[in-house]
């Protein structure tokens, strides 16, 4: 669900996903909200396009209902578990990065569908950090596909991009080519409430 639903925003932008949230770390906390909940046919009829039925929904619960988190879904501090004030229901792509993900690896071969991309480029001091949605499961090598959201810029919104990794690592810019030679690239990261990590 957390993929199908990321995918769709590149061909219509869901109206749920609000303008204000509309950056890369907002695609990947809108897709994770609406892959808990739901998808009947009242969720249906209010999203503008679905790429593909993924399937089952999530069973032990259904958002915005999580036990004790609501609609907290995001670890903002560090340390151990110490209430939902721990939690937020936003977080900064660097949050995502470094408390709400685990590091997978740095070779496309070892991620999985589903696994984000975090980039961290210091010479931009605004935004330093920036995440992309890896969508193809393996087997396809650098012609699996990320989708992501540039993020706004002056009085320009961003928009939602679709590309191979392939053509990811040919962009004039090397600091976006997500290979482990490239110290901007963090790496794949794997959502900690998938990889059986505490949340």
């Amino acid at each position: 669900w957390f993929v199908a639903i990321a995918e769709s925003q590149f061909y219509s932008v869901d109206n749920r996903w609000a303008r204000v949230n509309r950056d890369c770390a907002g695609l990947a906390r809108f897709a994770y909200m609406q892959a808990m909940r739901r998808h009947d046919a009242a969720w249906l009829s209010a999203t503008s396009y679905l790429h593909h039925w993924p399937g089952k929904d999530v069973q032990a619960f259904s958002y915005p209902d999580v036990p004790v988190l609501g609609q907290s879904l995001f670890r903002t501090r560090p340390g151990s578990f110490d209430g939902v004030g721990s939690f937020l229901p936003t977080a900064s792509a660097r949050v995502l990065w470094e408390l709400n993900t685990v590091f997978v690896s740095r070779q496309e071969c070892n991620a999985q569908m589903g696994d984000l991309l975090f980039f961290r480029d210091i010479q931009n001091a605004d935004s330093p950090m920036h995440t992309m949605i890896l969508l193809d499961p393996p087997g396809a090598g650098m012609k699996r596909r990320v989708v992501y959201h540039t993020g706004a810029e002056g009085d320009d919104p961003g928009e939602v991009r679709m590309v191979s990794l392939a053509d990811l690592s040919a962009h004039k810019d090397d600091r976006w080519h997500p290979q482990k030679d490239n110290p901007n690239f963090l790496g794949f990261y794997r959502w900690k409430i998938l990889d059986g990590g505490q949340p």
